[in-house]
């Protein structure tokens, strides 16, 4: 995204809590709300989820 011009506008991290179901044995994760800013020329989608290593 970062080579195409766009950027992380802003990141809340709203701390832990549980999930709706498990995944990789994990009832807990950690939320954060990222916004992101770029051109739109790109498709891609939008919105969606990200896994993270934590």
């Amino acid at each position: 995204m970062r080579k195409d011009g766009g950027m992380v506008d802003k990141v809340e991290v709203w701390g832990r809590g549980g999930m709706g179901y498990e995944m990789k044995k994990k009832s807990e994760g950690m939320y954060v709300v990222v916004e992101l800013k770029g051109s739109g020329g790109r498709g891609g989608g939008g919105e969606g989820e990200v896994e993270g290593g934590a």
